[in-house]
């Protein structure tokens, strides 16, 4: 495996808050996108999805190099479930430390993901968005619009996000649906620390790719090349700060804010 390009930054453009991590070892390549939490508590110091995606990472890392996906993805799994217990009651818990992710296995020639970290397969789009985030931004979209016809302006919504609010009583309960296979279209696959349905892994072949991008959510629009994201990137936010018209999001870009979400992209040839 070798490393093309790999890069990451914070919505606020400072490493200390930013949620997202890179993996790269001389056996995995991974990008591990931390949630934002809506109600659950710092955890050791710093947020919910930092604190996830951070001990995913350190569980990659510990990772036996012939190790298949699913055994993977609960062993990980039972690593931030104990490292989160080690600082909050797990049990009564409701929103825990969460992230998504995207692993790749050099011996496997495999990518084991859960959520919606984007891939690219020699260009070919492999993505999984989430059913209730389509929900919630479309929402979130038909109140800004609304809000707008009211007299708001787009500065006045980036320094405070009434669209965001609206849909916030349902991203507060959106954990509820988290891992649940029985919770039809709204369920949804994610790292924390409760056992991850086999139907929320997503196993994907790379057996006769020659080149990997792997990318958070940070990027609306992902391409097979660093540029071509960040062009794609800097058009939404310059045309669409708000995320509601180009781009659907639940939050946009708010005041003193480099973008409306972390992002990290690496791409690698293997």
């Amino acid at each position: 495996m070798k490393i093309i390009e790999q890069f990451i930054c914070g919505k606020k453009d400072d490493p200390a808050l930013c949620e997202d991590v890179i993996v790269t070892t001389a056996d995995f390549m991974a990008v591990i996108d931390g949630a934002t939490s809506k109600t659950c508590p710092n955890v050791a110091g710093v947020s919910g999805g930092r604190f996830a995606a951070q001990t995913a990472a350190d569980a990659i890392r510990a990772l036996s190099a012939d190790i298949d996906g699913h055994s993977a993805i609960k062993q990980i799994t039972q690593h931030l479930r104990a490292a989160s217990a080690a600082h909050i009651d797990i049990e009564a818990a409701g929103e825990k430390p969460a992230c998504c992710l995207a692993i790749y296995s050099r011996a496997r020639r495999e990518i084991w993901r859960v959520g919606d970290i984007g891939v690219l397969l020699d260009g070919a789009a492999h993505l999984l968005p989430k059913s209730i985030d389509d929900v919630t931004s479309s929402a979130r979209a038909a109140m800004i619009e609304t809000l707008l016809r009211e007299g708001e302006t787009v500065e006045s919504l980036q320094a405070d996000d009434k669209g965001r609010q609206f849909i916030f009583p349902l991203l507060q309960r959106q954990h509820l649906f988290a891992n649940r296979a029985d919770a039809g279209d709204f369920g949804f696959g994610v790292m924390n620390g409760d056992s991850v349905p086999k139907k929320f892994v997503d196993i994907i072949s790379a057996s006769g790719a020659q080149e990997i991008v792997m990318a958070s959510d940070g990027y609306p629009f992902l391409c097979a090349a660093l540029a071509q994201s960040e062009e794609k990137l800097a058009h939404v936010l310059r045309d669409d700060p708000l995320l509601y018209k180009l781009h659907r999001s639940t939050k946009g870009m708010q005041a003193g804010q480099v973008s409306f979400d972390d992002r990290s992209y690496l791409r690698f040839s293997v």
